[in-house]
């Protein structure tokens, strides 16, 4: 069964990093826990397998080569989710990034990543989902009020005439150009 839910509802975006590399980066930890994430960790294509079933995530971040295999049935897994999926790769002198999946759709054309592109493409990501998330809960307050006081409000139409309007595809996630 997926996933389809969006971990949003909580306020609070959750990471999960999968394999050794990304566990033991302290800095890439850090880096997202300065943003507002909460990591968690999977150490196997297994073990992130579970957890997504069992727990909704913002972003996952990858190792292909994982221990037990490659990291594609977790790809398998959050097509159609609201997960973004970044695969890393080993190369001579550091990794690339793969964009995989944006919000749970493939990511169209994408190339690979050094590491600052990485993060630049990584910082834009969070960015829109926490206005996102931020847009949502504004909506979600206003419905309820709005439901619960009909009587004595304006109609929606007039409270939302003063509030900046953004179109849902200004705020999918967009590859880098």
């Amino acid at each position: 069964m997926k996933n389809t839910a969006t971990p949003m509802e909580a306020g609070v975006m959750k990471v999960l990093l999968v394999g050794q590399t990304a566990r033991s980066s302290l800095r890439l930890q850090q880096w997202l826990e300065d943003r507002g994430c909460q990591c968690h960790f999977a150490a196997s294509c297994r073990d992130a397998c579970v957890r997504v079933s069992r727990m909704r995530f913002d972003f996952v971040l990858s190792q292909f080569e994982l221990p037990d295999r490659t990291a594609y049935p977790l790809l398998e897994r959050l097509i159609g989710t609201a997960t973004t999926l970044f695969f890393s790769t080993v190369v001579e002198d550091g990794c690339l990034w793969i964009p995989t999946l944006a919000r749970g759709k493939r990511w169209p054309a994408s190339s690979a990543l050094r590491p600052g592109e990485f993060a630049d493409t990584l910082r834009r990501a969070l960015d829109q989902l926490k206005h996102l998330q931020t847009e949502m809960r504004q909506d979600t307050w206003r419905t309820g009020f709005h439901a619960q006081d009909s009587a004595t409000i304006a109609p929606t139409d007039e409270v939302h005439a003063g509030l900046p309007q953004t179109t849902a595809s200004g705020m999918e996630l967009q590859p880098p150009r």
